[in-house]
């Protein structure tokens, strides 16, 4: 599909960057930082946003090449106040939040500078899929894309 970006998560081990890459996956995200995942990513050339939950992780992960980090469980650290507060301290990475995330709070997420992207499972829960409920599932994205392009400044 034209501008569909496929990535893959939860991985958690180089195997499963394997086959997350033989299945086409453009990019990779996890919960955790694995030295050997990243380094398995970096070696296959997928972008790769490993999961952060403190300072120091933030830390090791940049100092494994890093510059995009998943904030997990976003909500459980403290929601966009965690990441408005660590963002000035790190201002060569960017964070993709998740865990937590909702209609409700998108926009405090994305009005953040730092913050290159969210992930919410609220889009395509496990229940919606069993029950085949895709007319919910496209909603949900269609919500979630116009609560971002409220954002964008018109120019």
């Amino acid at each position: 599909m034209e501008g569909l970006l496929v990535g893959a998560g939860t991985i958690l081990s180089p195997d499963q960057l394997a086959v997350a890459l033989d299945a086409g996956a453009r990019f990779a995200v996890a919960p955790g930082t694995s030295d050997a995942v990243i380094e398995a990513a970096h070696s296959a050339g997928l972008p790769f946003v490993p999961g952060v939950a403190t300072p120091s992780e933030i830390e090791r992960a940049a100092a494994l090449g890093c510059a995009a980090l998943k904030v997990f469980p976003a909500s459980i650290l403290g929601g966009p106040s965690f990441v408005k507060a660590v963002s000035p301290v790190y201002p060569n990475v960017t964070f993709v939040p998740t865990g937590g995330v909702n209609p409700e709070n998108l926009a405090s997420y994305l009005e953040l500078p730092s913050v290159l992207a969210c992930g919410g499972t609220w889009i395509c829960d496990k229940a919606l899929l069993r029950e085949r409920r895709f007319d919910e599932i496209e909603r949900r994205a269609r919500e979630a894309v116009e609560i971002a392009a409220a954002l964008v400044p018109v120019a």
